[in-house]
């Protein structure tokens, strides 16, 4: 059995992981299940049934967090999910401290604008962090997670894995505007700036206001990272040209795919009836600039 080597190592053995994210229906769950399916450990006994890793979830889910005065305690939490994931023990009073903060605010107020996430589940994924089975059966360093506000923490995420590899999904930020998915909108849009819509027939213009203005922070990260270390996909093209982009995904992993794996892989990715909903609606309602900015990423408006 490979023995996993102590957090203290970690810092000098770094094996950085791969972390999937995007605004929230943008298709991470479908990249997830791909990269899984090519050998990747992604937190698979903590997982929320949307395949979203629930540790990082519990750990940076609150808008606190983001604050910069918090950004060294945002250090100490990374530090601890990679203990988890890779399994080396880690049980220090700061460990339990960080947890139990994150885990008691999370069990008290949840984890979004209607405060959904409350409960026990809370107390227990802190339990889990610190005293469960963190430990795949068989030790890998293939690891990572998926949880799609990590665009958000994406900057602090780069500076702690210094090797890191980070998938972006976008997916057509008008067709976003108008779907029922608007947490992260609602949760982060501070961040940018933009107020919290009021009224329902408000959400749609500043989704997409938020849209622009995540996607373009985390292309910008991306871009200071470089192209060995960051990919960005548009979740229609997963869709719709799946052999070819699915080729890139494995390229960007240093992976290479049979024939068979190929053709496994490719029944994965599914295009929703939702693709292309805002040709159904007045357009009118936008910013010119915002729907020039989805134009630039390579989307089509009809």
């Amino acid at each position: 059995m490979v023995e996993v080597p102590h957090s203290d190592s970690l810092q000098h053995r770094r094996h950085s992981p791969i972390v999937i994210g995007g605004i929230g229906g943008s298709g991470t769950r479908v990249v997830s299940d791909i990269v899984s399916s090519l050998g990747w450990h992604l937190g698979e006994a903590d997982l929320n049934v949307s395949s979203d890793y629930t540790g990082f979830t519990l750990l940076f889910k609150n808008a606190r967090w983001r604050q910069p005065r918090y950004a060294e305690r945002n250090l100490e939490a990374l530090k601890l999910i990679e203990s988890h994931l890779l399994g080396a023990p880690r049980l220090t009073i700061r460990n339990l401290k960080l947890v139990s903060s994150a885990s008691v605010t999370m069990a008290l107020f949840g984890h979004n604008h209607q405060s959904r996430g409350r409960g026990f589940w809370a107390l227990v994924r802190g339990a889990k962090l610190i005293w469960g089975n963190r430990c795949p059966k068989e030790p890998t360093f293939l690891w990572g997670w998926k949880e799609p506000n990590s665009h958000i923490f994406l900057d602090q995420i780069n500076t702690y894995f210094p090797n890191l590899q980070y998938i972006h999904l976008i997916r057509h930020g008008i067709d976003m505007a108008f779907s029922e998915n608007q947490q992260q909108m609602m949760k982060w849009g501070h961040i940018f700036d933009l107020p919290r819509p009021t009224r329902d027939r408000d959400i749609p213009r500043t989704s997409l206001r938020f849209w622009v203005e995540a996607n373009r922070r985390a292309c910008a990260i991306g871009k200071e990272m470089g192209p060995e270390r960051f990919l960005q996909l548009r979740f229609e093209d997963l869709c719709q040209f799946p052999k070819k982009t699915i080729a890139t995904i494995a390229t960007f992993l240093h992976r290479q795919l049979t024939p068979m794996e190929m053709q496994v892989l490719t029944q994965i990715p599914k295009l929703p009836k939702s693709t292309g909903r805002h040709k159904l609606h007045n357009l009118g309602q936008f910013d010119s600039q915002d729907i020039e900015a989805v134009k630039r990423f390579g989307f089509e408006v009809g």
